[in-house]
């Protein structure tokens, strides 16, 4: 190949290498159309490795096999996802789905 044709394929793979991470705003605007309810669900697939439909309303942490250390993640992530304090002591192995969502409604509308 030529130095021509070379450099137009190289030139993304550099724009790509300086590209920066996403901003937080970025980062939300990404899915715009998704609720708290599922980007909860989303946050709750990623620790206990279940399917979105899987993950209803009435279940618990721990009958969706979550133990303590996964409980304490799933807040973190929650904290993290959605830029507002949730705590450890809101939520344990006994929250529902349901509860979550609420908790995490509830710090947004707060904030």
């Amino acid at each position: 190949m030529d130095g021509t044709v070379m450099s137009h394929l190289t030139t993304p793979m550099r724009i790509l290498d300086q590209a920066q991470p996403a901003t937080r705003q970025e980062q939300v605007m990404v899915h715009p159309k998704q609720t708290a309810a599922d980007q909860v669900r989303a946050v709750l697939c990623s620790v206990v490795s279940y399917e979105p439909d899987e993950i209803t309303d009435d279940r618990t942490l721990y009958s969706l096999h979550a133990d303590e250390l996964e409980v304490d993640e799933i807040a973190v992530r929650l904290e993290i996802e959605f830029g507002v304090r949730i705590g450890a002591d809101a939520v344990s192995g006994d929250t529902t789905v349901a509860e979550l969502i609420a908790t995490v409604v509830g710090r947004l509308e707060a904030a």
